[in-house]
């Protein structure tokens, strides 16, 4: 129940993708992933920034790993990899 609240709480504050990545065969154990897409870097890594500080902050759970990533894919996505292999 306390994973369920704080990612509704997450979406609704912050306009953010949430979902619970494990299938909950461990009651006391819950891992989160969490998207942002923004033009900015600086403001992903300030929404994550955000979230992870609400986490920290949980009175009935402890943030035990926290790991963010950012992809630039350029401007207009010239940065992404298109490159489809060719079968046959």
């Amino acid at each position: 129940m306390v994973i369920k609240s704080f990612k509704d709480r997450v979406k609704a504050r912050m306009g953010i993708s949430a979902a619970e990545l494990d299938d909950g065969s461990k009651l006391q154990v819950a891992r989160l992933g969490v998207s942002v897409v923004s033009n900015d870097a600086a403001v992903c890594h300030d929404l994550m920034d955000s979230v992870r500080s609400m986490a920290s902050n949980l009175p009935n759970a402890i943030l035990a790993d926290y790991r963010s990533q950012v992809f630039s894919f350029g401007k207009g996505g010239s940065g992404l990899d298109l490159k489809l292999s060719e079968e046959g």
